[in-house]
């Protein structure tokens, strides 16, 4: 499964909470998720409102909550 964000989109925020982190408005980009075995593999290229590009990863559990209830 693969998630591409175009530059229509709104409200695209993530908020780091570590120590040095900080707040970023992304404009467009690219996320792919896959699988690898029991773990979950995110990969996401994306481009801030500042014009500024980042990449990040994670490989590892991810716990889907059904908030549907």
């Amino acid at each position: 499964m693969s998630i591409n964000w175009s530059h229509s989109c709104e409200n695209k925020v993530y908020i780091d909470n570590t120590e040095g982190g900080g707040m970023f408005l992304f404009e467009s980009g690219e996320i792919v998720v896959s699988y690898d075995g029991d773990n979950i593999v995110v990969d996401a290229t994306l481009v801030d409102d500042a014009g500024y590009s980042h990449h990040v990863t994670y490989t590892g559990p991810c716990s889907i909550i059904n908030s549907s209830r």
